[in-house]
C-alpha cells in the first residue's frame, strides 16, 4: 500500500504534460485580459453564472460589482414548461434580488456566491486547475494500466 502511495504521488508531480502547461497559460492570458478590464471599468462590472439540469430546470444569477465591491445580486430559477404545478408563490421564492446589505439573506437555491471575480480568479487557481490536473494525470494512469 505504501508503495502505491508513492507512485500516484511521483504520478502527480512527475506527469506534467503539454495539457497542463495549456490549462495554466489559458489561466495567466485569462486573468491578465480581466486585470486590464479591471483597470479600464474602474472595478465596474457585471458577471451572470447559469446552470442547468436534466430535468429542465435552470438557474442564472447576475452579480453587480461597483468600486471592486458586490453591491447586488440577483437570482432566477426556471421550470420546465410541462410543470403547470408550480404556483405563483413558488416562483417568487425562486427570484429574487439582494442589495448589499442583504447579500446571503436567501436560502441556497443554486445561485453562484455572492463574490467579485477576483475572488472567481482565486478559486480557480487554487481549486479548479488543481482538480483538472489531478484529474489529467489519473486518466492518464488508467489508460496507461488498461
Amino acid at each position: 500500500m505504501k508503495n502505491l502511495t508513492y507512485v500516484l504521488f511521483l504520478l502527480l508531480f512527475i506527469n506534467c504534460s503539454k495539457e497542463d502547461f495549456s490549462h495554466q497559460y489559458d489561466f495567466e492570458k485569462s486573468y491578465q485580459a480581466f486585470q486590464n478590464f479591471k483597470i479600464f471599468s474602474n472595478g465596474n462590472y457585471d458577471y451572470q453564472t447559469d446552470w442547468g439540469s436534466w430535468t429542465g430546470h435552470s438557474g442564472t444569477t447576475i452579480i453587480s460589482v461597483r468600486n471592486i465591491i458586490v453591491v447586488q445580486q440577483d437570482y432566477k430559477m426556471s421550470f420546465p414548461p410541462d410543470m403547470a404545478n408550480i404556483t405563483d408563490s413558488m416562483r417568487a421564492k425562486n427570484a429574487w434580488r439582494e442589495t448589499q446589505n442583504e447579500l446571503n439573506t436567501h436560502p441556497d437555491w443554486g445561485a453562484f456566491d455572492p463574490i467579485i471575480l477576483d475572488s472567481v480568479y482565486e478559486r480557480a487557481k487554487n481549486i479548479w486547475l488543481k482538480r483538472i490536473r489531478i484529474m489529467i494525470t489519473i486518466l492518464k494512469w488508467t489508460r496507461s494500466i488498461c
